[in-house]
């Protein structure tokens, strides 16, 4: 049974486990990392995609993977930690 590859993406303001990402392979064998069942759902308001920390409660945000559209996520570059 091969070992599934997971990585950890820490939260940019407080540098604590945001969410995990799991290797899978989609339709046509293509390989893309997305985010495993038990991390925070990825929310969307007027700002915006975004993952609340469980740690420091800030509200971090998202971009859209580009090529994967309302399946994969990354953290922004751009963020409001203070």
């Amino acid at each position: 049974m091969e070992e599934r590859k997971i990585k950890n993406v820490s939260c940019p303001c407080c540098e604590k486990s945001l969410y995990r990402l799991a290797l899978a392979e989609r339709h046509g064998g293509a390989e893309v990392w997305l985010a495993t069942t038990d991390s925070p759902r990825v929310e969307n308001d007027e700002e915006g995609h975004f993952i609340k920390c469980a740690h420091c409660s800030k509200r971090i945000a998202m971009i859209e993977v580009p090529g994967i559209p309302n399946t994969a996520f990354d953290v922004s570059p751009e963020q409001k930690c203070s």
